[in-house]
């Protein structure tokens, strides 16, 4: 019954020759090809670098640990799957996440490219909604996270500032930027900072 089962999926796999798993800023697809080899391949719609992370979460009759780098392009080829046994088709399960470089996107675009506003100007935009007061959530302390902290600020292209790119956070005292990142924890979102003291 198994052996049924994967033989099916196979033939499943076979009809569906380009797949597409989506996100309306970046767009992974594959197809299959003649010799049971997959290529992936990427469409990235928003300006700058990311950083891509396609996770294989189940794989047979193949070997790979998928892909994680910067994306530059707007598309490209990430990586070709290759059949253990020629004879037979790849089973696989992916999903993939993607995350704004600062740096990168500092080295793309250029520095003189990129300018930066307090986040309060972005009240009705999405980026803002990790600090719109009514939204967020308190943090363990019984505080709202960054309601009070007027040293978060959003960075634009010049020539789009209505399109934020990411948030950054200065620090109060000597206004050096200490987090470019955002993680999503349980619905809790964060600046990812590190202690290098």
């Amino acid at each position: 019954m198994k052996k049924n089962i994967l033989i099916i999926f196979f033939i499943i796999l076979g009809v569906s020759h380009t797949v597409i798993s989506q996100n309306k800023n970046v767009t992974i697809s594959y197809k299959k090809n003649n010799d049971n080899t997959i290529d992936f391949y990427y469409e990235k719609k928003i300006p700058g670098s990311i950083y891509l992370n396609v996770e294989l979460t189940t794989l047979q009759n193949s070997s790979s640990s998928g892909y994680n780098g910067v994306i530059k392009s707007s598309k490209g080829n990430l990586f070709t799957l290759r059949p253990i046994n020629k004879k037979q088709g790849i089973g696989f399960g992916f999903s993939f996440s993607f995350s704004f470089s600062f740096r990168n996107t500092i080295d793309s675009l250029g520095l003189e490219n990129l300018d930066a506003k307090p986040m309060r100007f972005y009240k009705h935009h999405k980026i803002y909604k990790p600090f719109d007061e009514q939204q967020i959530k308190e943090s363990i302390s019984g505080e709202k996270m960054y309601k009070k902290d007027k040293n978060v600020f959003a960075y634009y292209r010049k020539e789009y500032p209505e399109n934020p790119l990411g948030a950054l956070l200065f620090e109060p005292e000597t206004n050096k930027l200490v987090a470019w990142i955002m993680i999503n924890q349980g619905g809790y979102k964060y600046f990812l900072t590190f202690n290098l003291l």
